[in-house]
């Protein structure tokens, strides 16, 4: 249902959807994780607006961890984060963002996909 509707429609429901996330997450202003830039390396970024400790893994179909791409306290501020894809297969991969307080109460989570292709 989601394909058939305008361009301008879904960018609507995604801004809802960012603003719905960031009332109800606190720890996470925007999200916005998004793998579209050309060539082989992607970058994913994302900003926090408090001290947490975010983790972002990336897994395969088969839902196996592939990599690591951030395990850390961060400060607050909005962050990018780039990694290369030559050592990647072609195929559906997933991304999950995982935002944590300092008593590790889970303020934000995310999964979103990512199609390879080369």
């Amino acid at each position: 249902m989601l394909d058939k509707l305008p361009a301008r429609e879904l960018f609507k429901r995604q801004l809802c959807l960012i603003f719905i996330l960031s009332f109800l997450y606190p720890g996470c202003e925007s999200t916005t994780l998004s793998p579209d830039s050309p060539g082989p390396t992607k970058s994913i970024s994302y900003s926090i607006t408090t001290e947490a400790h975010v983790k972002l893994i990336l897994e395969n179909s088969y839902n196996t961890l592939v990599a690591v791409l951030v395990d850390d306290f961060q400060n607050a501020g909005v962050y990018q984060i780039n990694f290369d894809t030559y050592e990647f297969s072609e195929g559906v991969y997933f991304y999950t963002l995982i935002v944590k307080d300092i008593t590790g109460h889970i303020l934000f989570e995310a999964t979103r996909n990512m199609i390879l292709i080369k």
